[in-house]
């Protein structure tokens, strides 16, 4: 089983649709039921909620062998870089209580650079908090 955020949007979707052709079971994560729908059509687990809740993501990623994690878009966040913040440190504590072994972290050219790339710099915070989570051995 393989744990997909953000399964409607532009990669979460592609990704879902990709593991389904190829035969994998897929928990497909979003905020809108019915926007799942077409996902839980093709055969695959839905679940929704929120990607700044830390107890939903735990049991989203709870008996996945792998995660596909992803920090949620939302231009109309009165503070994008604390809303991704907050969704970051969610995904991170959810890996870590759920204890799936492999995540996937969709990030961007320039997240290596800690400041001067605008909404960039929250990914490489989420890079920085991922590299520091406790790992499965």
């Amino acid at each position: 089983m393989i744990t997909v955020m953000g399964a409607t949007g532009h990669t979460g979707k592609k990704t879902a649709e990709a593991l389904l052709a190829r035969g994998q079971k897929v928990r497909a994560l979003g905020r809108s039921k019915g926007n799942l729908a077409p996902l839980a059509a093709a055969g695959a687990e839905t679940m929704t909620g929120d990607a700044s809740d830390a107890a939903f993501l735990t049991k989203a990623f709870t008996g996945a062998d792998a995660a596909y994690t992803l920090l949620p878009t939302d231009p109309h966040a009165p503070d994008y870089r604390a809303e991704q913040d907050r969704q970051g440190e969610a995904i991170t504590k959810a890996i870590g209580a759920s204890g799936v072994p492999y995540v996937v972290a969709l990030s961007s050219l320039g997240a290596d650079r800690p400041t001067e790339t605008g909404l960039i710099a929250g990914l490489h915070a989420q890079e920085e908090r991922l590299e520091a989570a406790p790992t499965q051995q």
